[in-house]
């Protein structure tokens, strides 16, 4: 994360709830935004990110984003891949050697630590395979196995989103949905309408638990309008995210002050729940179980729940 003077700083790199991340910030003299929500803060930051003197150039095919969270020197409105061409296009005349050479040693240095993390992350997944309560990784992999070509998932598991994405393959197109920026509870009645949209294809939402009670009464609307919608419930009786960005800003000083951010005592029926609103529902508490669990719900032809018991992450 040392960047030289004069040479680009790429948002991509930062994480913004890290204090390093926004002192770089600070040093910058323009700052280019594309297809970004920008500095929408989850969180609340006591001193501007930016320095007054940083100009910002903002290119977005959503004028609402354009200047909403900062004022912008310069916005542009316009389809993102063609203004990246026209951008590209614009700055060959005046890219310094230097900074070509640089650009194609950092594209060496993140393909390698590409590499490195993915093995990583599939070491630790071969680690945590028979873990009871049941890990993260472990059940993505049995899901990945288990949908067919052209499944549609949508993604309201935020703890557990990271993984599902590492984990299934999203090359085809329009099988993936998440909110841009954050919307918690969309997705019980998200895969509804993704469903009704797209009635010839597999739809799977993906839902922790926490997300899935803002919007539980989906089960009925389901049930009641006999949409097969699969919904994965990752029940690890915890907002699991708001825990890790609490610990990430705050430290040591985060430990044990989690007011409001656990679901057990007394912990949440899933499976009870989606059968009371007339959708069939299963539990799962082993690893072993999940390959089974999740084809039944799949070739149901009906709107079902699998309640997932998971390992928390905090």
């Amino acid at each position: 994360m040392n960047f030289p003077v004069g040479h680009p700083l790429y948002l991509g790199d930062l994480n913004l709830a890290v204090p390093d991340a926004k002192e770089i910030l600070k040093k910058a003299d323009v700052l280019v935004a594309v297809g970004v929500q920008l500095f929408s803060q989850p969180i609340y930051f006591r001193e501007p990110l930016l320095a007054k003197s940083t100009k910002v150039i903002q290119i977005d095919n959503d004028p609402w984003e354009i200047g909403k969270n900062g004022p912008v020197a310069v916005g542009l409105e316009g389809d993102i891949k063609e203004s990246l061409y026209e951008l590209n296009d614009a700055l060959q005349k005046h890219v310094h050697p230097e900074w070509r050479n640089a650009a194609r040693l950092r594209t060496r240095e993140i393909a390698g630590e590409k590499e490195r993390m993915t093995k990583s992350f599939l070491e630790k997944a071969q680690r945590e395979r028979d873990r009871v309560p049941i890990a993260v990784s472990r059940l993505m992999q049995e899901l990945r196995d288990s949908i067919q070509p052209g499944t549609l998932i949508i993604d309201d598991c935020w703890s557990s989103s990271s993984t599902l994405r590492r984990t299934v393959d999203f090359k085809e197109p329009k099988t993936f949905l998440r909110t841009c920026g954050g919307s918690i509870g969309w997705g019980m009645p998200g895969a509804l309408g993704a469903k009704l949209a797209a009635p010839d294809r597999p739809v799977v939402a993906v839902i922790g638990d926490g997300s899935a009670m803002w919007s539980i009464q989906s089960l009925w609307t389901a049930a009641r309008y006999r949409i097969p919608v699969t919904y994965v419930i990752c029940a690890n009786a915890s907002y699991c995210q708001v825990k890790l960005m609490k610990t990430l800003i705050m430290g040591e000083k985060a430990k044990g002050r989690f007011l409001g951010m656990s679901l057990d005592q007394p912990r949440i029926q899933f499976k009870q729940l989606a059968e009371s609103m007339g959708v069939y529902g299963q539990r799962v508490e082993r690893p072993e179980q999940l390959r089974g669990a999740l084809r039944s719900a799949l070739d149901s032809g009906s709107p079902a729940l699998v309640e997932v018991l998971m390992e928390s992450i905090m």
